[in-house]
């Protein structure tokens, strides 16, 4: 293994662990962040420990609503060991949106398939989402293996708007 390689590895699921400035405070979420991001993927999106970048009572929210999913659709729940804070751009033609994400993951393997190959075969996602001018929270699990792909909405208030779908 590459020295590179090595580092980020360590940098990828030891940062959650080191104390970042709380930029978050009592917001949801930050939106542009002041400190520099753990990884920067080769398209661009911007990775981030959880941790001083999403509200603390919020991260473990979208743990127990991952675990939920998972386990309603006979899947492994996340590891809740690392999480990741991802801002990234969604380019649809000549409009670009830019992305807020929370990413778990099952294991180290899985996490460092995702970050550095950008293949995702066992995924646990949360995307933050406008609904009618109202912020909502639409998780995505997937499952290479068992040919899964499941997204539910919930509200911010957690209540589930589709249990089906999107938001």
């Amino acid at each position: 293994m590459n020295f590179k390689l090595f580092y980020l590895i360590v940098t990828l699921i030891f940062t959650p662990f080191i104390s970042f400035a709380d930029e978050v405070g009592n917001k949801m979420f930050v939106v542009q962040p002041i400190a520099k991001p753990i990884y920067t993927t080769k398209r661009g999106t911007k990775i981030y420990p959880c941790n001083g970048f999403i509200n603390k009572k919020l991260i473990p929210i979208i743990y127990n609503e991952l675990v939920m999913i998972s386990k309603t659709n006979k899947i492994s729940p996340p590891d809740g060991k690392i999480c990741h804070y991802k801002i990234g751009k969604l380019n649809l033609g000549k409009t670009s949106l830019t992305t807020y994400s929370v990413d778990m993951y099952v294991n180290k393997s899985s996490m460092m398939s995702c970050v550095t190959k950008n293949y995702c075969d066992n995924f646990r996602s949360m995307n933050f989402k406008a609904k009618n001018k109202k912020l909502h929270r639409q998780y995505m699990v997937t499952n290479v293996n068992k040919k899964l792909m499941k997204m539910v909405c919930i509200s911010n208030s957690g209540k589930i708007v589709n249990a089906k779908g999107g938001c």
